[in-house]
């Protein structure tokens, strides 16, 4: 998998890439589209998603999965998002975006005010698939976290992994 991180808010695409919304849109469909030349599994990730705009936000996803994107990632990187927030957001991408029901939906949550496992357990229950987490927690959720709550209570909210847990702790 290639994974392309670029920001998609006014405050990043400008500081970051120095670009405003429509050459960033043409950017990363430029950026999208050469990587799926190169690899058949290709992540755009919508770095501080949080602090976009929702149409933009919206166009950019369906612009990369246009360009051959098999992932897209919703990233909270500012811990702005509150769990209805983020669910909000999932459900507003999935019904305005129709390309994005034949692709997976990840999100990547901020962990820094300790809202991450909440916000990204909430996008799982509008479509999200993926939750990108950190093996050393901070400031992303933490894998050890997210894998104990889906082995202790995933039956609750109908999630589940495969995880074995005894070679998990045997590794960390």
């Amino acid at each position: 998998r290639i994974r392309i991180e670029l920001p998609v808010s006014p405050v990043g695409m400008e500081h970051t890439c120095h670009k405003k919304a429509p050459k960033m849109l043409e950017y990363i469909k430029e950026m999208v589209s050469y990587c799926a030349s190169l690899c058949p599994e290709v992540e755009f990730c919508a770095q501080d998603a949080s602090r976009a705009d929702i149409d933009f936000l919206c166009e950019v996803a369906s612009a990369a999965v246009e360009c051959g994107a098999k992932v897209i990632t919703v990233c909270d990187n500012a811990a702005v998002y509150m769990p209805s927030d983020i669910g909000a957001v999932i459900s507003t991408m999935l019904e305005k975006v129709p390309a994005l029901k034949d692709v997976r939906i990840g999100v990547c949550t901020s962990d820094s005010v300790h809202m991450g496992l909440s916000t990204a357990l909430a996008a799982t229950k509008a479509g999200a698939s993926e939750v990108r987490c950190s093996v050393l927690g901070a400031p992303y959720v933490s894998f050890m976290h997210l894998a104990a709550l889906l082995k202790d209570r995933g039956d609750a909210i109908s999630l589940s992994c495969r995880l074995d847990m005894t070679q998990v702790y045997r590794e960390l």
